[in-house]
């Protein structure tokens, strides 16, 4: 041990952490293995900050250090305890046109969509009613986030012509950066929906999307 300490103690500045520092080969005074041990003791005090303060969700999960919150948050099938990500919620759809914006009227038009890291999987459900206009030209349905620049959108969409009953299907499409779905691919080789297009659309007629895509 130096014979200076502990008047003038040694400056701690290399060894910093880890079992390596406190090695019997490595430790030159008893100043540099306090230090090491007391690093040591920080370093659990920091990754265990706020753990008594969780609420246990009571279901199978994983504890993670959140490091934007600055936090420890449980993580279950359901998603991020306390916040909306990993779990489906709902959006607000704009439904528009390239000519004459339609309008839903007293029917219903709904969004749903979850997020997963940088994947969205979503659906939109949509039921028309008595009073619902369908405007001219192509349709366009909003998207809850933008398609990443270099990705694009795939997915399935259903159309239900309740009279007579009639069902017609296709592929959904949407490139990078589009934030609403507006191609909607048949075998017969169209690609939009209108309002007489694929069937003309009336009271109690529906379409289903569902899709899924990368985001920025």
């Amino acid at each position: 041990m130096p014979t200076n300490f502990p008047t003038n103690p040694d400056t701690y500045t290399t060894k910093v952490d880890g079992v390596d520092t406190v090695m019997a080969a490595h430790v030159n005074d008893l100043q540099d293995a306090m230090m090491a041990v007391q690093d040591f003791a920080l370093d659990l005090r920091d990754g265990f900050k706020g753990l008594h303060s969780l609420t246990d969700p009571n279901a199978d999960r994983v504890l993670f250090w959140d490091d934007s919150a600055g936090a420890l948050k449980w993580l279950t099938v359901e998603g991020i305890v306390g916040t909306d990500l990993g779990k489906w919620q709902s959006y607000t759809v704009s439904w528009t046109a390239s000519t004459t914006n339609p309008s839903i009227g007293n029917g219903i038009l709904n969004g749903r969509y979850v997020q997963i890291g940088k994947t969205v999987m979503g659906t939109i459900a949509m039921i028309v009613g008595s009073t619902t206009t369908y405007g001219s030209g192509w349709w366009y349905f909003s998207l809850p986030k933008a398609v990443a620049s270099n990705a694009f959108l795939t997915g399935n969409w259903v159309a239900v012509d309740a009279s007579p009953l009639k069902f017609y299907a296709g592929l959904l499409r949407a490139y990078g950066t589009e934030d609403k779905i507006w191609q909607f691919i048949r075998d017969a080789g169209l690609y939009w929906l209108a309002d007489i297009t694929p069937h003309t659309w009336a009271d109690g007629d529906s379409l289903r999307l569902s899709f899924t895509y990368e985001v920025a």
